[in-house]
């Protein structure tokens, strides 16, 4: 009798610990499922920084086609200390926030979260597209048009500031929606 107790309070605990050891294994998925993409985006930009550096410094182009970093790092600050970053990306994101709240001003039914943050997803970044395609061609404003009159003076670095937070924004949003989405559908992730 005593040895059936043992072995039932050995199988108890040998479960207790498979439990714990399931859980763990659980968060340490869903962190790395959560870590690798923003890794994965991050290592362009640390193995292209180098490369640009030493391009810089060995002249490997002229500076017409581009600049050296520190350039446009100064250009960066300048444009944010001047408001005018400010000021062009404010437009911006005023035509994107408008044109995509109107677009989907329908809203969000529960049972529909993850078609409708797919079409957000997508939308969002269609919206972009589009209004960087129309700042390109026809405007005195935003960072499409930074990006063309930069081009046309030859401010390569003004050029680069553009992209890099057009770059960031749209990096930036696209995770957001994806937290979000995360967020609303954690019943869904944790049954899965």
């Amino acid at each position: 009798m005593t040895s059936q107790w043992t072995i039932g309070a050995a199988q108890a605990r040998n479960g207790s610990e498979s439990l714990r050891g399931g859980l763990f294994a659980n968060a340490v998925r869903r962190i790395r499922r959560a870590a690798v993409p923003w890794l994965w985006a991050l290592v362009f930009p640390t193995v292209l920084l180098p490369i640009w550096f030493a391009g810089s410094i060995w002249g490997w182009l002229p500076e017409q086609i581009l600049p050296k970093p520190a350039d446009v790092l100064i250009t960066l600050l300048e444009m944010l200390r001047s408001g005018e970053l400010k000021a062009h990306t404010g437009i911006s994101l005023l035509r994107v926030v408008s044109g995509f709240g109107i677009g989907t001003a329908a809203g969000l039914l529960l049972g529909a979260i993850p078609s409708i943050f797919t079409g957000l997803r997508y939308g969002l970044t269609h919206a972009w597209i589009a209004l960087f395609s129309v700042e390109l061609v026809a405007s005195s404003e935003g960072l499409g048009y930074l990006l063309v009159w930069g081009r046309q003076m030859f401010w390569l670095d003004t050029v680069l500031v553009a992209m890099i937070v057009i770059g960031l924004i749209g990096f930036i949003t696209d995770k957001l929606l994806a937290m979000i989405e995360q967020h609303l559908q954690r019943w869904r992730i944790d049954g899965a």
